[in-house]
């Protein structure tokens, strides 16, 4: 039978006491959770629940449903007509003229690695600096069609505003 030697809250070493005694010790908190422990036979302090199999989990508390949150806040409510689509309508152009602006910066940055791939691709010569302005050229590719895309996002974004802007005025 396993002898164990438990260390108390003051550091002093308690026992020998066996496996029955250390387990009604945890169920009357008489050794409280996180209580080192020891078996004779090692060198190594481990959690009392380790060295009993108890859930190493802490209590969990009651989980409570998170208060509903409301979908518009109270200065929304109040804006132009009580429930804040102007203020939604002028988000809704915030954000088509932030995606203009990305899709102008993406087509910039393909046409600057094309310009950049080319004169690497002449100082370094064939067939690497072929390479280069290959590699170069599809970049820019890609580029200038993610920023065709951002563009046309953008515009559908600012076309759907003027149409519920316009429908909203009749």
């Amino acid at each position: 039978m396993a002898v164990y030697f438990v260390k108390g809250a003051t550091g002093e070493t308690i026992g020998p006491v066996s496996y029955d005694q250390l387990a009604r010790g945890a169920a009357t908190g008489k050794v409280p959770r996180g209580t080192s422990v020891r078996r004779e036979d090692s060198t190594v302090w481990q959690p009392v629940e380790v060295i009993l199999g108890l859930d190493t989990a802490p209590p969990r508390a009651a989980a409570r449903a998170p208060s509903p949150q409301p979908v518009v806040s109270r200065e929304q409510a109040s804006s132009t007509d009580g429930h804040g689509t102007e203020r939604g309508y002028n988000d809704l152009k915030s954000a088509a003229e932030s995606l203009k602006t990305q899709a102008a910066v993406a087509k910039f940055l393909g046409f600057a690695l094309v310009v950049g791939s080319v004169l690497g691709g002449m100082s370094v010569g064939a067939p690497f600096g072929y390479a280069l302005v290959l590699v170069g050229v599809m970049a820019w590719a890609a580029l200038h069609v993610a920023g065709v895309f951002i563009g046309a996002t953008g515009d559908a974004m600012a076309a759907l505003r003027e149409i519920a802007l316009n429908t909203r005025r009749r």
